[in-house]
């Protein structure tokens, strides 16, 4: 483990990374998973219950829609759907997002909580927050300590950011409040840099989970960018982790002298837990093609163009997406085959192609709404049950 000179965590340490909060893949265990897939479940009919309120016919003269009103002709559960109404979220966002964004400021929303996005993209100079004065993260982190709130959502460009932020929010020596015991908030990752994407881990694990019927017995192809991309780089740890009896063909590109590999950290984590995998040179369309046919589950990413610069060269994306192609021809070939993608798309889905029956793109992104309530639900209200479920 790195420290800052102040003493706090860069990288991920087990012993100092604890539930609740959920900064990498690695702490989604089996039975930690399988609760939150659970609590998704629930959160999911609770959306499908309240959507058929809304959209019930009217009597005359009836009240207008109000959770309040309606619980009784669906069941108490709905009253689940205040159950953060006290809660603040705040969304500290320095990279872009669309999906991580919105889906955890909807899954507060309709948990009752106020969520608040603060977008900090780009450079100090044009920063609508104070780093434009020279307010260091760490001096913001301090401020959202102090404000009380129940949970963090951070996304940074810098690996360490989230690892600093929740051994931060687990000090509270620095509080100007009496109370020293009480637990300021918890720190959700919700991507660093080309490192951890773990609440993208557990909705992959959720998605395949609902359309395979377990995440047991599967042959899964990682297609796309299987070097940067930190969706793959955490779903591939929380396989090792929830997977039973996983194969895992990972599509290697060789485009010119460039051989694109995975990190090796993240090979060694699947051999530790026994994971059969393999990398496979994917040097042209009719390789990947037969490669495809082999397999249960693609899970696709676009090059992380930005995450390379003049490593690769300028045509590298261009090339890759043409061998992976997702097409109608892909799809004839592996009639099996169902495709996955965090989004968004890029040139290695072929237009019109997410309207196919085997792709799950949309369902995917969808489901990430009651997978986050479930997330924010069980790390605010219940710590204690993650902590037993997860340590002992």
């Amino acid at each position: 483990m790195s420290a800052t000179p102040s003493g706090l965590a860069t990288s991920y340490d087990p012993v100092i990374h604890r539930w609740p909060h959920l900064v990498h893949a690695d702490q989604l265990q089996r039975a930690v998973t399988n609760y939150l897939f659970e609590q998704s479940d629930v959160m999911l009919e609770l959306l499908k219950q309240r959507d058929r309120v809304k959209m019930r016919p009217k009597e005359p003269d009836s009240r207008p829609f109000s959770l309040g009103y309606e619980i009784g002709a669906y069941g108490t559960n709905l009253a689940l759907l205040r159950s953060l109404e006290s809660c603040i979220a705040l969304l500290h966002f320095q990279e872009a997002s669309t999906r991580t964004a919105t889906s955890f400021s909807t899954a507060a929303a309709r948990l009752g909580a106020q969520t608040f996005l603060i977008q900090d993209v780009g450079r100090a100079e044009d920063s609508l927050t104070s780093r434009r004065k020279g307010e260091t993260l760490r001096m913001t982190l301090e401020m959202y300590r102090q404000y009380h709130a129940d949970s963090l959502i951070m996304r940074s460009p810098n690996v360490a950011d989230p690892y600093m932020a929740a051994q931060l929010f687990d000090d509270y020596t620095g509080s100007h409040w009496p109370d020293h015991d009480k637990r300021w908030g918890v720190v959700i990752n919700a991507g660093n840099g080309d490192d951890q994407h773990p609440t993208q881990a557990l909705l992959d694990l959720y998605s395949i989970r609902k359309v395979a019927g377990s995440l047991s017995d599967l042959t899964i192809l990682f297609a796309g960018d299987v070097g940067r991309a930190r969706a793959v780089n955490s779903l591939l740890i929380a396989l090792a982790n929830c997977g039973n009896n996983i194969t895992v063909k990972l599509a290697v590109p060789v485009i010119g002298d460039y051989r694109l590999v995975p990190p090796q950290p993240t090979l060694d984590r699947l051999t530790q837990a026994g994971v059969n995998y393999e990398l496979v040179d994917v040097p042209d369309r009719a390789t990947f093609v037969s490669l495809a046919q082999a397999v249960d589950v693609a899970y696709y990413t676009r090059l992380q163009a930005e995450r390379y610069g003049a490593e690769l060269a300028p045509d590298f994306a261009a090339q890759n997406a043409a061998i992976i192609l997702m097409d109608e021809e892909l799809m004839t070939a592996a009639p099996n085959l169902h495709v996955f993608h965090p989004l968004p798309l890029r040139e290695e889905i072929a237009e019109g192609m997410e309207e196919h029956q085997r792709a799950l793109f949309r369902r995917q992104a969808g489901w990430g709404v009651p997978v986050r309530m479930a997330l924010l639900y069980s790390c605010i209200l219940y710590p204690e049950e993650l902590q037993r479920l997860a340590y002992t």
